[in-house]
């Protein structure tokens, strides 16, 4: 997180190396990943078999194509309250006893 809290909007507009996707698409990804991972694992923790994304693929890709046109401050605060979701559900994981 230490260089992407210095990105700025201009930035985040700019392209990355994935064709068709800006930085902003590509961290917005990733808060989406968290998101969608958290959603698996929670769901595995009470026994219950949860898709990463509820409306499949089409919803990845319009949550992603949206969250890509915020601003860089909002797109960062995403991205750490998705990671930091992910981290907390990785800690529940760990303590929980598997039988």
């Amino acid at each position: 997180m230490h260089r992407v809290v210095q990105l700025t909007d201009k930035d985040i507009r700019s392209p990355s190396l994935l064709p068709d996707w800006t930085v902003g698409h590509v961290l917005t990804h990733l808060a989406r990943n968290a998101d969608a991972h958290s959603r698996r694992l929670s769901g595995a923790l009470h026994g219950r078999d949860v898709p990463k994304y509820e409306s499949g693929q089409e919803q990845r890709r319009n949550e992603i194509q949206e969250g890509s046109t915020r601003s860089a401050r909002e797109i960062i605060a995403d991205l750490n309250v998705s990671m930091s979701h992910l981290e907390e559900i990785f800690t529940q994981c760990t303590s929980s006893r598997v039988a």
